[in-house]
């Protein structure tokens, strides 16, 4: 892909070993800001960067728990009812409308269904679902309507576009609530807007040191979106001498797939891929 950052950084790469003279260092300027570098250490970058991603091939599991335990805490920090959540249309209702659209089952459990969107500026619509006997909240479907985080700075951008999600709670033996699925897909976008110079200079050639100079105006924007479901088949309540005895197995290994592979799933006792599995690809673009 010729306008990938992987592309650009080798372009430039290409232009300074064919061009730059030994000795020489550059001088790199956007707008009021410069800094000095010397060449060599270039060069010697990408060959430590190629070394480090080589390593890291080699050691792709190395941090895949931290990694996941990580996700798992931040997806339950976010629910509705946290200090963390970003979902605030039950915390600030009086931003919202809420009306209600009717009644259905969930678990054999009657509920009412409840459509809420957002009074002037507020961030999201959706609906809630809530049980008709105990008025618990049993699922949420949510979206945003603008863009939660939005930050421009001296060229530089960042926001947070896609915020949607689906969260479904059951009611267990105990009568208490507990979650039992999570969909949410989490989209931002940024960017670099900026002047960009480099200039070669050397002080150990004749006449000026000014040897060659590069010119561009850098307009770099970049969208990422993740997607995390969670399914949670069983949840028991344990004492606190029984979590901090308990033992993390840290030799589980991911498999990394580029596509959805059936054979993949063989011999496991789980529930079937959903479409967004089946459907999943990993694009180069």
């Amino acid at each position: 892909n010729e306008g990938s950052m992987e592309a650009l950084s080798a372009k430039l790469e290409r232009i300074f070993k064919e061009n730059v003279k030994p000795n020489s260092y550059l001088k790199i300027k956007s707008g009021w800001f410069g800094q000095k570098v010397e060449i060599d250490s270039i060069f010697d970058s990408s060959e430590e960067t190629a070394e480090l991603e080589d390593e890291l091939k080699d050691d792709g599991n190395k941090h895949f728990l931290s990694s996941k335990k990580n996700q798992l805490h931040d997806l339950y920090s976010e629910l509705f009812y946290n200090d963390e959540t970003k979902l605030n249309f039950i915390d600030k209702s009086n931003r919202y409308e809420f009306s209600l659209k009717g009644f259905t089952a969930i678990d054999d459990e009657g509920v009412y269904v409840i459509e809420f969107n957002p009074k002037r500026s507020a961030d999201f619509r959706g609906t809630i679902y809530v049980n008709i006997e105990d008025f618990a909240v049993m699922r949420i479907d949510y979206e945003n309507v603008n863009s939660l985080k939005r930050i421009k700075l001296l060229g530089f951008s960042y926001e947070e576009i896609t915020y949607k999600g689906t969260t479904i709670f059951s009611k267990g033996s105990n009568n208490k609530y507990d979650l039992r699925f999570i969909d949410k897909v989490f989209g931002r976008k940024m960017g670099v807007r900026r002047p960009l110079s480099v200039i070669e200079k050397n002080k150990y050639v004749k006449g000026r040191r000014k040897q060659n100079e590069l010119s561009m105006e850098l307009d770099i924007v970049n969208f990422n979106t993740e997607k995390y479901e969670l399914v949670v088949f069983d949840s028991e309540l344990i004492s606190n001498g029984e979590f901090s005895n308990s033992a993390e197995n840290e030799t589980v290994k991911a498999t990394y797939l580029s596509s959805y592979n059936p054979e993949f799933w063989e011999g496991y006792d789980i529930m079937e891929p959903n479409k967004a599995i089946r459907e999943f690809t990993v694009s180069d673009k």
